[in-house]
């Protein structure tokens, strides 16, 4: 008993410094942090019932407003006979994001992208509670930075997917902050096509990358180089709203 009490404070620890973690690197962003906040409010009512949240995320404009992108999804959580709330997580219950649909408009029509079905994404998003935001294109109007919080208690964390529109929407084959413990945080553009994310760890100090997204190639930079003059872009014309309905 000793030893499982010990556990439970463990893991809302753990969660607890997660979260306050994403709150102090969120509040330069609170249109992302929000969303969060009101998501798992529904998620956490009863820890013994099932789940389903449906939502949109606010929608991004490109600079030129040739483009915008905006994500629908549905999170689902299968409920437990006792399954109790801890730390804001409702433990021994399944999470899964069943649904997520990546929205293009463009001058010439609409696309739905099922990023569940896109090999290496998907497997990233299906079995947390994936809570996809667009944040910024890149200055030509070519990269977008997708911005994910996802859970799978007990651990939580934020990343990035980074769609190359011009290949089709696909990702492209980079992962930020792959071996940071609770991911990252998109900085902003130091140029068309260099990005610089700061990557966290549990109480670990935190650590800087920037990522040339045309040859790939990831490099530590030191806290003067990473915060030095960076640039996001794009414009919010839609917020973010729970729907009734996927």
């Amino acid at each position: 008993m000793k030893a499982r009490c010990l556990m439970v404070i463990l893991l809302a620890s753990i969660l607890t410094g997660v979260l306050n973690n994403f709150k102090a690197t969120a509040q330069s962003n609170t249109n992302f942090y929000l969303p969060i906040e009101q998501i798992l409010n529904r998620l956490t009512r009863n820890c013994a019932s099932s789940v389903q949240v449906n939502y949109r995320s606010q929608k991004l404009m490109s600079s030129d407003r040739q483009n915008s992108v905006y994500i629908e999804a549905t999170l689902t959580r299968s409920g437990r006979r006792g399954s109790r709330l801890v730390a804001g997580q409702c433990l021994d219950t399944n999470l899964e994001t069943p649904v997520a649909t990546m929205i293009v408009e463009t001058q010439t029509g609409v696309r739905r992208i099922n990023l569940l079905s896109i090999p290496g994404s998907g497997s990233r998003i299906k079995n947390y509670h994936a809570i996809l935001h667009p944040v910024s294109w890149s200055s030509n109007n070519r990269y977008l930075i997708l911005r994910i919080f996802y859970i799978s208690a007990p651990e939580s964390s934020t990343n990035h997917l980074i769609i190359d529109s011009r290949n089709n929407y696909s990702p492209i084959n980079v992962i930020p902050c792959a071996n940071a413990p609770i991911g990252g945080e998109l900085l902003g553009f130091r140029s068309p096509t260099v990005a610089v994310f700061e990557c966290s760890g549990y109480g670990d100090p935190s650590y800087f990358e920037s990522i040339d997204l045309q040859s790939r190639n990831i490099r530590r930079v030191n806290s003067a180089e990473a915060r030095g003059r960076l640039q996001s872009y794009g414009r919010v014309s839609s917020r973010f709203q729970i729907l009734s309905r996927p």
